[in-house]
């Protein structure tokens, strides 16, 4: 999986991409929606993604390996299982929780990442906000941000944006999104899924 388009074939392949009219975070619409939950519920496909995003850290210089709750916990045990095997030692994986609206690390992994040299990942970026606030808790512990990696960048995000050394993404790609008062979808009748994305919590508002 070298390239965009063999991820992308990767992710069709085992239901990762949903076509359809969805509501995504952000409140916009949209005709594509990344299922990541269609493969986190198969380890050896998560696993074999992981593989591929720890090959494009495997000469970066780390130690633990930081996630945001609930699906990052998945990426970050195996990109640090993976990291451990390439790099022959021990990497360690953590995770952030949320608290009122903000990145925390609990559990006493505030003190497994001080002067600590580490990767902050994440499964799926729109804006970065996400992967930003995990990044921020990291350094407001003294750990040492080296980078970050996501699964799927479909945002245009930028190291810049998160204020990150680098960001890399095993698939980069952007779908088109739309305000909904000029959505296309709505102008044609498309039903909006209700399973996926916001498309419930919206509507039920």
């Amino acid at each position: 999986m070298s390239e965009n388009n063999d991820v992308l074939e990767f992710l069709k392949k085992h239901n990762a991409i949903v076509y359809g009219h969805f509501i995504y975070t952000s409140g916009k619409h949209g005709k594509v929606y990344i299922n990541k939950d269609a493969l986190y519920i198969k380890p050896k496909v998560i696993s074999e993604l992981c593989l591929e995003m720890s090959k494009i850290v495997q000469n970066i210089d780390f130690d633990v390996v930081c996630a945001p709750t609930i699906g990052g916990v998945i990426l970050s045990q195996w990109i640090a299982y993976h990291s451990s095997n390439l790099k022959n030692c021990e990497i360690l994986s953590i995770f952030s929780e949320e608290v009122d609206g903000k990145r925390v690390l609990k559990r006493g992994y505030d003190k497994v990442i001080e002067n600590k040299k580490v990767i902050v990942v994440d499964d799926v970026l729109t804006t970065g906000s996400s992967i930003k606030k995990v990044i921020d808790a990291v350094r407001s512990c003294n750990g040492i941000v080296q980078g970050s990696l996501a699964l799927v960048n479909r945002g245009n995000v930028t190291a810049d944006d998160i204020d990150s050394p680098f960001l890399k993404s095993l698939l980069n790609i952007n779908f088109e999104s739309f305000e909904p008062e000029v959505c296309p979808l709505c102008k044609n009748n498309i039903p909006i899924n209700r399973d996926l994305g916001k498309g419930k919590k919206m509507q039920n508002l």
